[in-house]
């Protein structure tokens, strides 16, 4: 049987691993959907935030427990080496201050034309509409049975097929299933990069706000489980932002979460004394003037009680209290920590513990590869999960090349 390696999932770090893994074998990639990239081209907006300018050991605490693992796969395949990628590939790309790279197209399309471009030069076969129903390891590789009837024959498997989000996509969590049956364990994945739901939202009326910075803590059963400091939305449905979505997938339906508009900032004495410098002001103007949005402070002064158009100098020490306690801890509780037909991302996936971080291969069962989010690894936002992708891809990709992975 002629070298080949079989790729699952035409996502980015199914094609990422495909282009190093077609330099010395023989490559089909095995898609479920009509065509490869569907997902690819929904990230960003449709934009495609490619990558996280800059030194890739500052990215690790993005991917929270899972930076360890991924430090030396971004150390491979770096955010600069991504970009020169791309560039070389005829898709010229724009850095935002903030850190996010883009191509300058701001078109998704362009990005996944330019793959499967190079994955024509390196004569890459996909085959679309070929969901895996199983995966047989044998003497000689690997057996994948097609849901469609069929089979196909390789002497290794790099499975990437994704996680859940955005199901529509054919995120069904397959690869999760083929992971196990292969004697994987599967941390339980949950939606990540979304916005949550609550329970009963008294600032649905405040949907558009964002409170720049604010600080989120999360209660579970009464105790401290999360505490994280960013950007949070108002949304008609709860709260977002980076403060949320960096952090949804570690909450659960029926946390409870303070919100501290300040983040942290305000002592109660000292709020309390500034608040009354500015006696002559209203409350809603007063606390405008120590940086909350003027629609904002209105509905705090509400929440407590108060006219928002009452002189600071006339309230009460109990109903400064209540103020305060409401801009700093006014708690909800979760009725929803996300949704998968949502969620830009999933938390969980195969478990980091069975997979060799130098190689991105199976610890249980030699010539099986893992790549992007079958993998339990989940990014904040701002193009950390498509880094993770391309290296974990390229590694992949790479590690499989070696003769001592032929089977047989």
């Amino acid at each position: 049987m002629p070298d080949r390696t079989a790729v699952i999932g035409a996502g980015p770090a199914g094609l990422a691993a495909a282009l190093e893994a077609a330099r010395h074998s023989q490559v089909t990639v095995l898609e479920k959907n009509a065509e490869p990239g569907r997902k690819l081209l929904l990230t960003g907006s449709g934009q495609c935030n490619l990558t996280h300018d800059g030194d890739y050991r500052d990215l690790l605490p993005c991917y929270g427990e899972a930076g360890n693992f991924l430090r030396q796969a971004l150390a491979a395949r770096t955010p600069g080496d991504v970009i020169r990628f791309f560039e070389d590939s005829g898709v010229p790309c724009i850095r935002e201050e903030s850190g996010k790279v883009f191509p300058s197209s701001r078109s998704a399309r362009d990005v996944l034309n330019a793959l499967l471009e190079r994955c024509r030069e390196l004569k890459v076969s996909f085959s679309c509409g070929s969901a895996v129903k199983e995966i047989i390891r044998n003497d000689q590789g690997f057996t994948l049975l097609l849901r469609c009837g069929g089979s196909f024959e390789a002497q290794r498997v790099i499975l990437t097929a994704g996680g859940m989000s955005y199901p529509a996509t054919g995120s069904s969590g397959d690869g999760y299933r083929l992971a196990r049956s292969l004697g994987h364990t599967i941390v339980p994945p949950v939606p990540a990069l979304d916005g949550i739901t609550l329970s009963h939202h008294p600032w649905r009326e405040l949907s558009g706000l964002t409170l720049r910075p604010a600080e989120i803590r999360v209660f579970r059963q009464g105790a401290l489980v999360l505490k994280h400091r960013d950007d949070l939305l108002i949304t008609e449905r709860g709260l977002s932002g980076p403060v949320i979505i960096n952090r949804c997938g570690r909450m659960h339906d029926g946390d409870e979460i303070e919100a501290d508009l300040s983040a942290g900032r305000w002592d109660a004495a000292e709020t309390a004394s500034l608040i009354r410098q500015n006696g002559s002001a209203g409350i809603a103007s007063a606390l405008h003037r120590l940086g909350l949005p003027r629609r904002m402070a209105s509905v705090l002064a509400a929440e407590a009680g108060l006219d928002p158009k009452r002189k600071a100098a006339e309230i009460r020490k109990t109903d400064l209290a209540a103020l305060i306690k409401a801009a700093t801890s006014t708690r909800f509780t979760i009725a929803s920590a996300g949704s998968f037909s949502r969620a830009a991302a999933t938390a969980g996936g195969v478990s980091l513990r069975e997979v060799d971080p130098q190689r991105m291969e199976s610890r249980l069962v030699k010539g099986l590869f893992f790549a992007g989010e079958v993998l339990d690894i989940d990014g904040e936002t701002g193009g950390y999960n498509l880094q993770a992708a391309w290296s974990t891809g390229y590694i992949a990709g790479r590690s499989c090349l070696s003769e001592e992975n032929l089977i047989g």
